[in-house]
């Protein structure tokens, strides 16, 4: 009897030895799929991460795009007015100087040896308002240009910052997904 129950042991033993064996096989096998589903599951969240990235980014450079191109209208439309401004003004300015020269001298309070002094007066100051004129109008197509350059810088570094944060906010995406799936 005390053989049989040494046989038996051995027996337990042995079975149980195979057990662990094949319990330590499946566990192994079971970690190897977990890590292969952690690995595609990772790998399709980081993808989607990055898809997400590019889409923001070439959302934004559209934005950057329409942007510029808005500013570079609104200057364009801005310097416009101002060319027809100083067409306008010169066509005015030219009138008045002509309506001026016409009036002095069909003028019977004036003496004629006071007309031309008063004349070449009215036409040198109505130059003199043409050209501070044509000075002021050039000043302020010149800040338009200005104002369009700042404005495109303005937005380069507002695209840039938000590049920045994209790329931070897919970055803190990633690094959270792996730690859950992990």
């Amino acid at each position: 009897m005390l053989n049989n129950l040494i046989d038996l042991t051995k027996k337990v033993q042995t079975d149980l030895l195979i057990y662990q064996q094949q319990y330590d096989k499946i566990k192994e096998k079971a970690d190897e799929i977990k890590g292969e589903v952690q690995s595609e599951l990772s790998l399709k969240i980081n993808d989607q991460i990055l898809q997400s990235e590019i889409n923001a980014l070439e959302d934004l450079n559209q934005l950057e795009k329409g942007s510029n191109e808005f500013i570079d209208k609104l200057t364009n439309l801005n310097k416009n007015i101002l060319d027809f401004t100083e067409d306008a003004n010169n066509m005015i300015i030219g009138s008045l100087k002509d309506s001026a020269v016409r009036k002095i001298n069909d003028s019977n309070l004036i003496k004629d040896e006071n007309k031309i002094p008063i004349t070449e007066r009215a036409v040198r100051d109505l130059e003199n308002l043409q050209a501070s004129l044509e000075i002021l109008i050039r000043d302020n197509k010149q800040k338009w240009n200005e104002m369009n350059l700042s404005s495109k810088k303005n937005v380069k570094e507002t695209g840039e910052k938000i590049e920045t944060l994209v790329s931070k906010a897919g970055d803190f995406t990633e690094d959270l997904s792996n730690k859950l799936i992990y």
